[in-house]
């Protein structure tokens, strides 16, 4: 998008190259547009042109400074607080691309800047502020002084985020939990071979002891 800014000062230096442009809007370049000729002009120094751009368009919303802003015939402007609940302020935050919205509680004080909307009566079906129902545009009888202020968050996500790390502690609890009892099975299981082995080596020195009386001593002693 452009608009035409006035022209610039007496003081301007430079070749004035194109003269009585006159463009339908479906050129791709300017110098496509029909004109004079290059370097065919009558112009004064005060006569050069100056031109504002911007990529936004209709509609579109900016937030800086906790202050909501929309663009309305090429030039950003304010929205009144009057009306201008939660559900509004969704509005806003999803277009910006955010998931939660909320309105601050105290207006924001601004400059000279058009105060655009008012009375705004969103549904929440809305994919653009400038849906909902509102007011004419410009034709506000608010101050400076109550323009709205929002603040917007991924909420949701954060949400899912932390769902996330409960999740993985829980699984670490879990592993703890079942590292703890695999210790006590591993555990379990040495002492019962060891006790295996021990009985191996008492049976084989009772099995060598050829004497009868020996054996009974033997088992006395170690019982």
């Amino acid at each position: 998008n452009g608009i035409f800014k006035g022209v610039k000062g007496k003081n301007s230096k430079g070749n004035i190259w194109l003269d009585d442009v006159d463009c339908s809007g479906a050129e791709k370049k300017l110098s496509h547009c029909t004109h004079a000729g290059w370097g065919v002009e009558n112009c004064f120094r005060g006569e050069n042109v100056k031109i504002k751009c911007n990529n936004a368009s209709e509609g579109d919303l900016r937030h800086s400074s906790d202050k909501l802003e929309i663009l309305h015939n090429n030039e950003w402007g304010t929205v009144c607080s009057s009306n201008f609940n939660k559900i509004e302020a969704e509005v806003a935050c999803m277009q910006l691309g955010y998931r939660n919205g909320s309105v601050l509680e105290n207006t924001i004080a601004t400059g000279t800047s058009k105060i655009w909307l008012n009375i705004l009566a969103c549904d929440g079906n809305e994919s653009k502020l400038m849906d909902c129902p509102h007011s004419d545009w410009d034709t506000d009888t608010c101050s400076h002084g109550n323009v709205v202020g929002i603040r917007c968050s991924e909420g949701q996500d954060n949400l899912e985020e932390d769902h996330k790390e409960e999740h993985v502690l829980d699984n670490e609890e879990d592993i703890e939990e079942v590292t703890e009892e695999d210790h006590v099975v591993d555990h379990e299981k040495d002492h019962m071979e060891d006790i295996e082995e021990e009985q191996k080596v008492f049976q084989s020195a009772l099995d060598k002891l050829s004497d009868e009386g020996k054996r009974e001593r033997f088992l006395i002693f170690f019982h």
